[in-house]
């Protein structure tokens, strides 16, 4: 992608996304809303549960939400003891309760645990890419314009500030508020820098201009 690519001639995209549990989406949603940006969420029925109206009120603010189910049952996208099958069954259930609780929302991105996506009898790599048209991986840089919206990268806020300038499309893990406002505030210094949307406005705008 080039400066007259991106959507107001700017030289790169960003996506917010929050791949881990135990948020509170209340102060998520305040704080985005004080540097107007929006993020994806990925999220399991059990985060939704705890707070299930502001998660609503959330996500009906603009945000997005996919499908984290399996952060937290495994950090290195390892699972010895799950067969691909009870892997398929828990992701089905989840995406049903998803789907569900945000009927107004497309639930089509997926947050990878790891990078290594062994199980019991094999790799379960195949099922997430016949579920999910938009997979996000722990693997760091920069995606371009010909991207596998299948295999995205992802980066720390650490590693994406020390390039600020990078072509492309940058997604970004937050993993609390403090960084949020840490991103949040450069983009305010630089508001020609970056198109800022979720995964999914990105990724469509990718399918869309190849």
């Amino acid at each position: 992608m080039n400066a007259t690519t991106w959507p107001g001639h700017r030289p790169a995209a960003l996506s917010l996304i929050v791949p881990e549990g135990n948020i509170e989406p209340r102060f998520w949603l305040e704080a985005l809303r004080a540097f107007d940006l929006h993020a994806t969420f990925f999220v399991s029925p059990t985060d939704v549960l705890r707070d299930v109206v502001n998660w609503r009120n959330l996500i009906n603010d603009g945000n997005a939400v996919g499908n984290g189910c399996l952060n937290g049952v495994t950090d290195d996208g390892v699972l010895p003891n799950w067969t691909s099958k009870m892997i398929e069954q828990e992701l089905h259930m989840a995406q049903t309760f998803l789907e569900d609780m945000f009927v107004s929302h497309d639930v089509d991105c997926f947050m990878a645990p790891g990078r290594n996506l062994s199980c019991a009898d094999g790799n379960y790599a195949s099922i997430l890419e016949q579920s999910y048209r938009y997979i996000i991986t722990r693997w760091g840089g920069v995606n371009g314009c010909s991207q596998n919206l299948q295999a995205l990268r992802s980066c720390r806020v650490d590693q994406a500030l020390t390039t600020p300038n990078a072509d492309g499309w940058t997604i970004l893990r937050l993993h609390s508020l403090d960084e949020l406002d840490e991103v949040g505030t450069w983009i305010m210094d630089h508001p020609r820098d970056r198109w800022c949307a979720t995964v999914a406005e990105v990724a469509r705008f990718v399918r869309t201009a190849e």
